[in-house]
C-alpha cells in the first residue's frame, strides 16, 4: 500500500517491456475511471534541471529541494535519493500505483521476462512475486486462469481483469 492506494511493481530486466505494459495498463485502467499513478525507478542519474535556469541556480546555491509550480502541474526536485516510503505521500490519492522497476522493494510485483537475465530473477524475494510473465510465460498455478500466459494482448486483458477484480479488491 502507498497511503490508501494499492501498489504493484512491474519489474524485469532492461528492455523486457515494462514501460509498454505499464502504458497499456494505465490507459485501460484510466478508461475504467480508476486513478492510476506511476513511479519509475531509474538506475542512472537523470538531469532534473536545465542548466542555468532558476531552479538549477537554486540547486547550485545549495537548496535541498526545489518545488516548481506551473499552470500545467508541479515537480519536486530533491537532490538525493529518498527512501521509497517517503515518496508515498505524493501518490496516496491514487486507486493504484504502478511502479516500474523496484524489484528489490518489499512491494508485491509482477516479473516480466526473467529468462532474459536469469541473475535478475534470482535476486528477487519470492515472497513478493505475485506472477511471472515470460516467453513462453510462467505464472504460479491459480493466480491467473491460464498458467502458460505469454506477454500478448490477451495476457494484458487477463492482467487487467485480475487487477480490477482481485488485486484492487484485497
Amino acid at each position: 500500500m502507498i497511503g490508501s492506494a494499492k501498489a504493484l511493481a512491474i519489474c524485469g530486466p532492461k528492455k523486457c517491456g515494462k514501460t509498454s505494459l505499464i502504458c497499456r495498463l494505465v490507459a485501460e485502467l484510466s478508461q475504467r475511471q480508476l486513478r492510476v499513478a506511476v513511479m519509475k525507478h531509474a538506475p542512472h542519474l537523470h538531469v532534473l534541471d536545465v542548466p542555468a535556469t532558476d531552479t538549477d541556480r537554486f540547486r547550485l546555491a545549495g537548496a535541498a529541494a526545489t518545488l516548481l509550480v506551473t499552470p500545467g502541474g508541479w515537480a519536486l526536485h530533491t537532490y538525493e535519493k529518498p527512501p521509497l516510503e517517503s515518496l508515498w505521500q505524493y501518490l496516496g490519492w491514487a486507486d493504484l500505483v504502478l511502479l516500474e522497476g523496484f524489484g528489490s522493494s518489499p512491494l508485491p510485483k509482477l516479473v516480466l521476462r526473467p529468462s532474459l537475465d536469469p541473475s535478475y530473477a534470482a535476486s528477487l524475494d519470492p515472497a513478493t512475486v505475485l506472477g511471472i510473465l515470460d516467453d513462453p510465460g510462467r505464472l504460479p498455478p491459480g493466480l491467473f486462469p491460464d498458467a502458460r500466459l505469454r506477454l500478448t494482448p490477451e495476457a494484458v486483458d487477463v492482467l487487467l481483469h485480475w487487477i480490477i477484480t482481485d488485486f484492487l479488491a484485497r
